[in-house]
């Protein structure tokens, strides 16, 4: 790919690589052509037929280009995604583990790559372990023997060589050579050979955290780029960053874990194209991963019209991946799998999914972990509201969800994002939620009332992220553990204090204050979360002690000011985006 990049602004034209992956299907891999290849949109085009068309004309039109087609697992009549190959046109190359598909797919010339020759996988060997590293006389002999072991598999040679950086050992060197002769015995093809070398990078993490982490990476779909952020919220819901710790400490922690799996080579980085980081997990890792986690079942970006059957939901299930199903619209009445160790269920990003019964939860009394974000479901079941042992419950962007039952009995849990639903009135019984960490409760349909009361009782909130919803001053200055906070504000006779001396303690704050209360001003419309730190005024006559740090403000006032230090107080360092909006804006 690299070298046909750099012949590319001479005689090739374009190049694009598109990983196709196992769990193929003709309306993905379009939307992989589209978005990767001509930066185009078919999200909202369904018609498959339509789209091949689209994206044939597009590909026409593209005097000259070359389409790398990655990891191709069964042959496909590209007619039926739109791919159109002509001689004086786009070029076609594609991988691929099986003889049969190259001949389907009518290539013209076919060629095995081989491992690499013995040399060239020492060298790879070396550059892993690190640019520049002289290993002493006897461990270099053991290494370049371990090196030979890889087979000249490119994947497991650097797989072996991160697990064995900075090993200075010849003992340990000795016993890493012993387990792969062990392990090598009897393996004919080249897959067999590989996943004794991954399967020993992953043994020597010798740290059960790290390794549930990557584990952890496999119940994401095949070739998925994970956000790196929300795989750090779902560690620390699952209990594998200390709960003690900051919100701020939880997020450093989880980044240092997943780059220690980046150095021993078991993730990919990578980034998308705004430069926010994720993380990737190759097929070959993700196939070891799921090998060695038989209480995983993972049926994730499989296009299942309905979830698995229930002899399939075995008792001894530890977690449960079913997301990016998109055609599952309903989980029929009375069933109920018997899951009793059942500690997590993904079923994110099932759009169409509109109901789920009383009965579905019942035998699941150690879930710890539910994620129900991204479906079309209207009301959750009653029986939500017995799963006690529940640390996390995501239920973001439920559109359509108008109803959650009382979550009293949920004392256990420690987040609960609410936002982007459509629910009228806060959950009964949210005042119990004393372990709770996280609360958020962004674009709500309606505007909601926190009752007062409720927040003193969760003392142990760090992140309250609750968009327009108004609270009152004196009961978020009582939670002293807080770090984020994004929200309304009234009893503006407190403002000053709170937000010179409060604010302070704060990582991340989106304060909106209004004191007429109409939004007749467009301060808050301006309210964008584009920093950390944001304050938002509409109307009030006297000067403003907004924080010292804040980076964005917007103030809206119904009579002309002469300066801005007439407004907020000058010192205000770190400020980098401020408008004023003068007289009505209707």
């Amino acid at each position: 790919n690299n070298f046909l990049l750099e012949k590319s602004n001479n005689t090739l034209g374009d190049v694009s690589w598109v990983t196709v992956s196992q769990e193929f299907s003709i309306h993905k891999f379009q939307d992989k052509i589209a978005e990767t290849v001509l930066k185009r949109d078919l999200s909202n085009k369904y018609d498959e037929r339509k789209r091949a068309a689209e994206l044939s004309q597009a590909l026409l039109q593209r005097k000259k280009c070359v389409l790398i087609l990655d990891d191709v697992w069964k042959h496909f009549r590209l007619e039926e995604v739109g791919i159109c190959v002509r001689v004086n046109g786009c070029k076609l190359i594609l991988t691929t583990r099986s003889l049969d598909v190259c001949r389907r797919m009518g290539c013209h010339e076919i060629i095995k790559v081989k491992p690499l020759p013995e040399r060239e996988t020492w060298e790879l060997f070396k550059e892993t372990l690190g640019h520049g590293l002289a290993l002493p006389a006897d461990i270099e002999k053991i290494a370049m023997s371990v090196a030979k072991r890889c087979a000249g598999l490119p994947l497991g040679t650097v797989a072996m060589a991160g697990s064995m950086r900075g090993v200075n050992d010849i003992c340990e060197w000795k016993n890493v050579l012993e387990e792969l002769e062990e392990s090598a015995s009897g393996q004919r093809d080249m897959e067999d050979e590989v996943f004794p070398l991954l399967k020993l990078s992953y043994d020597r993490l010798k740290d059960a955290r790290l390794q549930d982490c990557f584990l952890y990476c496999a119940l994401y779909p095949e070739d998925r780029k994970i956000k790196r952020d929300e795989l750090i919220i779902y560690f620390i819901a699952e209990g594998l960053i200390d709960r003690r710790k900051s919100m701020q400490a939880k997020l450093y922690m989880g980044h240092t874990l997943l780059n220690k799996l980046e150095r021993a080579c078991l993730l990919e980085s990578c980034k998308n194209y705004e430069g926010k980081r994720y993380i990737k997990m190759h097929d070959l890792m993700r196939e070891m991963a799921l090998r060695v986690s038989p209480r995983f079942m993972v049926k994730a970006g499989l296009q299942l019209r309905k979830i698995p059957d229930e002899p399939e939901w075995k008792e001894d299930l530890d977690k449960v991946s079913l997301m990016d199903n998109y055609y599952i619209r309903e989980i029929p009445e009375g069933t109920s799998p018997r899951c009793p160790n059942l500690s997590t269920l993904l079923f994110q990003v099932n759009n169409i999914l509109r109901w789920i019964p009383y009965s579905f939860f019942v035998h699941m009394p150690a879930l710890r972990v539910l994620d129900l974000s991204w479906t079309g479901i209207r009301d959750l079941p009653e029986s939500i509201s017995e799963l006690e042992s529940l640390t996390a419950l995501f239920l973001q962007y439920c559109s359509k969800l108008k109803y959650v039952p009382p979550l009293g009995k949920l004392r256990a849990l420690q987040m609960l994002n609410l936002s982007g639903t459509r629910i009228k009135e806060v959950p009964q019984g949210m005042e119990m939620l004393v372990n709770l960490n996280c609360l958020y409760m962004e674009d709500m349909g309606k505007k909601l009332m926190l009752p007062s009361g409720i927040l003193p009782r969760l003392s142990h909130l760090q992140v309250l992220s609750i968009g327009k919803t108004k609270i009152g001053v004196e009961e978020v200055e009582e939670l002293k553990l807080l770090e984020e906070l994004t929200c309304e504000l009234y009893e503006l006779c407190d403002l000053n204090p709170f937000l010179s001396q409060y604010c302070k303690q704060l990582r991340i704050y989106h304060l909106m204050v209004d004191y007429y209360g109409d939004h007749h001003y467009s301060a808050s419309e301006d309210f964008d979360y584009s920093y950390d730190k944001e304050v938002s005024i509409e109307g009030g006559e006297d000067r403003v002690l907004v924080p010292h740090d804040v980076q964005k403000l917007a103030i809206g006032r119904r009579h002309d000011v002469n300066s801005l230090c007439d407004i907020v107080s000058p010192s205000l360092n770190k400020l980098k985006e401020c408008k004023i909006y003068i007289g009505a804006m209707g």
